[in-house]
């Protein structure tokens, strides 16, 4: 889906999908993500695997706000509120898509290297 985004020159400036998508694809590490999605056009909450569980086990606190904004609007804003792994830096790392001159066997194995560009956090 990123890669036809690309191709159509929608970025996350000049597209909602693709801010998205760049969003879950920082979520990083083994908690996973979480994304709660309703039949219409913004009816979406996501974070953290660990975040949308405490979320959850917390609905008490914030179900009064269900009727009147809707269960996914309530839960994104609640969201909003918990301290959110979004907050600390992420890496992404997207497929590699043009050919590189060589290839990268690993020495332990034999077995070709898969090609990717990593972004890391700045330290500033």
């Amino acid at each position: 889906m990123q890669y036809s985004k690309l191709q159509q020159n929608k970025t996350e400036n000049n597209d909602e999908f693709m801010r998205e998508l760049t969003n879950l694809l920082n979520y990083d590490g083994d908690e996973g993500w979480a994304m709660i999605c309703g039949g219409g056009v913004g009816e979406m909450a996501r974070d953290s695997g660990p975040n949308i569980l405490r979320a959850l086990e917390r609905f008490k606190y914030w179900e009064d706000d269900v009727v009147p904004k809707g269960f996914e609007m309530a839960l994104k804003e609640y969201l909003g509120k918990l301290p959110s792994a979004s907050l600390h830096c992420h890496n992404l790392i997207l497929p590699f898509q043009e050919s590189l001159k060589g290839i990268v066997v690993r020495s332990s194995e034999g077995r070709l290297m898969e090609k990717e560009i990593l972004f890391l956090c700045s330290k500033e």
